[in-house]
């Protein structure tokens, strides 16, 4: 994750100040005891967080992320069947993909497959 950073600041992705942030961050997260990391992780507040996205919602979306660098997938290819959507009120689930995109899929219910969602 270190190389990871360098990367990206070398690359202007992100600035020295956040880079020097999350490695600090990350060096004090090794230093921690394994009972002290369980109550950090469902801790908003720990990195910054409050007032935005619940854990559930960020396990949610770091799923989907997770899910998406390891299909190595194409930008026109549909969405892994292991990704997990949205119920709507119609019943039927929905995922936008990549997020963000504007793309929307829906869930066949008889083969689990993401078909695109023609609105």
């Amino acid at each position: 994750m270190k190389s990871d950073l360098t990367s990206r600041f070398m690359n202007n992705e992100i600035k020295k100040d956040t880079r020097e942030k999350i490695l600090l961050v990350i060096d004090e997260l090794i230093a921690a005891p394994a009972e002290q990391i369980q109550i950090i992780a469902l801790d908003d507040g720990y990195f910054g967080l409050e007032g935005t996205i619940d854990s559930s919602e960020r396990s949610a979306l770091l799923e989907e992320e997770m899910a998406m660098r390891d299909s190595d997938m194409s930008p026109d290819s549909n969405p892994s069947i292991d990704l997990q959507g949205s119920v709507a009120e119609d019943g039927y689930e929905y995922i936008e993909f990549p997020a963000n995109s504007g793309v929307w899929f829906i869930r066949d219910s008889t083969t689990r497959q993401w078909m695109v969602w023609e609105q």
